[in-house]
C-alpha cells in the first residue's frame, strides 16, 4: 500500500512524495491480470473508470493521489509498475 504525503518544498510548491520520502514517479503503469467476475459493482465501476475493461490490458496514466487512491481499492486485481 503506498502512502501519499504533500510536502511543502517553498511557499508556493507542493511536491507528491510517497511513504518512503522519495518523488513519486510522474508516470503509472497498471495492468489488469484477474478478472472482475465475482467482484462488487464499485470494483467494476472503478476498474472501467480506469480503463481496465479487459485482461491483460495495460494502461499508463500520469501519477495523481486520485489516480493511486483507485488503484489501492483494485490493487489484488492488477500489476502496477512505476515508470
Amino acid at each position: 500500500m503506498h502512502i501519499v504525503m504533500l510536502r511543502l518544498i517553498n511557499r508556493d510548491t507542493l511536491t507528491l512524495f510517497n511513504n518512503e520520502g522519495s518523488k513519486m514517479a510522474e508516470t503509472i503503469t497498471f495492468t489488469l491480470v484477474k478478472s472482475s467476475i465475482g467482484s462488487t459493482e464499485k470494483i467494476r465501476a472503478t476498474l472501467t473508470g480506469l480503463g481496465l475493461t479487459k485482461l491483460n490490458k495495460t494502461m499508463t496514466r500520469k501519477d495523481t493521489p486520485e489516480l493511486r487512491g483507485m488503484l489501492s481499492k483494485v490493487g489484488h486485481l492488477v500489476r502496477i509498475k512505476e515508470v
